[in-house]
């Protein structure tokens, strides 16, 4: 028996031997044997692609850190190493683009972005990104068209709304921004970028009581920022509401010191002047030229601040003071038209008839459009005891408040904090 057994274990052996040396075609094609390996293999390949996502992840997350922290090139870095690992996963995409964006390399962003949109169409995000991009490229339609995706797959995010509106704006749809503004502006009631959105659009669209509804709102909602206190109040200025801007303005000149202005999108010169404008509207010239006086001192080109400071002494009667920063102004910088309108006025009033008309006679040299207050100026010259002509006014403030930004100004910042 034991025998038996013997030559029926060697036969088997021998079999298996004949089958491998032969090549054995059927053996190898065997549907059970490649089941079991296609399965192992298979199950090889889905856990090396889960260990490339994990590592993948965390590279994005290193990569994410990297750039809040402004190391833009090491984020790059980070996100190829993660693009790599996962070349499918829309969140790398996402953040690639971001980074390319940053970068300046535009084509390469908007393929990213692209890509992302086509794994992963229901996030907002993708699309948010490929109107940023299309922002930067010029492309006004696909940029309204990206952004309008991005609001419709989440109408809560304020971000995707604001840049919707910009974008309809930068598109010359300001109608349809301010409707957009409008109802938004219900949903978001404590938002302050919308509202300064829509405060800038309406004074852009020349509508001072829509601009003077949104500053209201802003100077009630943001009361510890500076920043929208003072466009606040600069649009009040513009809209004709003097006390409201002199309240507002007051603050943030008492407020912000030395290169904390720099923070501000307001610049300190501008915001005196118009506060000293709306002061000097409501017949206190006292607080007009004390508030501009450092700006003098501060500022010595500032061809608005000191028109406004002779224009306000002027109107207080103090001529002598008037005569003394015209003239100043005058030596120190190249010919100004209004300042020589100005220099020309108070030689009329001082009786000065012939420098009168010589100064006219520069004004309108420098500057043709003044050509009207010059030739008003030439006439009065020849009679001394007229009404003094009507150039003395304090609303002649020259871009005395901020335009909406449609050009992508802040995109970067918004691309790296995000």
């Amino acid at each position: 028996m034991t025998r038996t057994f013997f030559t029926l274990g060697l036969g088997f052996v021998e079999l298996l031997t004949l089958l491998t040396a032969g090549g054995c075609a059927g053996f190898e094609n065997s549907p059970f044997l490649q089941r079991h390996f296609s399965s192992r293999q298979q199950s090889s390949e889905a856990a090396e692609a889960r260990w490339n996502n994990v590592r993948g992840d965390v590279r994005r997350q290193m990569a994410s850190d990297q750039l809040k922290a402004g190391n833009v090139a090491e984020a790059g870095r980070l996100i190829g190493e993660a693009l790599a690992m996962s070349p499918q996963d829309p969140e790398v995409l996402r953040l690639q683009a971001r980074i390319l964006l940053l970068q300046d390399q535009l084509e390469t962003a908007a393929a990213a972005a692209d890509r992302a949109v086509e794994l992963d169409d229901a996030s907002p995000e993708g699309h948010y990104l490929v109107g940023l991009i299309a922002e930067r490229r010029g492309n006004t339609d696909a940029c309204v068209a990206a952004y309008e995706r991005a609001v419709e797959r989440d109408r809560d995010a304020l971000t995707y709304t604001v840049a919707l509106a910009r974008a309809l704006v930068a598109a010359g749809a300001e109608t349809r921004a301010s409707q957009l503004i409008a109802q938004q502006c219900e949903q978001f009631v404590q938002s302050v970028d919308l509202h300064l959105l829509g405060m800038d659009l309406a004074r852009q669209q020349n509508r001072a009581p829509q601009a003077v509804r949104y500053a209201n709102t802003i100077a009630r909602i943001a009361l510890d920022d500076i920043d929208a206190g003072a466009r606040a109040g600069v649009v009040l200025a513009w809209a004709g509401e003097h006390r409201a801007a002199i309240a507002l303005l007051n603050e943030v000149i008492e407020t912000v010191e030395g290169d904390d202005w720099k923070a501000l999108s307001v610049a300190r010169p501008l915001v005196v002047r118009v506060y000293a404008r709306c002061c000097a509207e409501l017949g206190d010239f006292d607080a007009a030229l004390a508030a501009l006086k450092p700006v003098l001192r501060d500022c010595p080109n500032d061809a608005v601040a000191w028109s406004l400071f002779c224009r306000v002494a002027i109107s207080a009667g103090d001529t002598d003071m008037a005569w003394s920063a015209v003239h100043t102004f005058n030596k120190r910088n190249v010919a100004d038209a209004d300042m020589l309108l100005l220099e020309a006025l108070i030689c009329l009033q001082k009786g000065q008839r012939g420098k009168t008309v010589a100064l006219a006679d520069a004004a309108m040299q420098a500057d043709p459009s003044c050509a009207t207050a010059a030739r008003e100026l030439r006439q009065r010259a020849g009679d001394i005891d007229a009404t003094m002509p009507s150039i003395v006014f304090f609303s002649s403030e020259r871009n005395d408040g901020p335009r909406i930004d449609t050009d992508g100004a802040n995109a970067s910042e918004e691309v790296r904090r995000r």
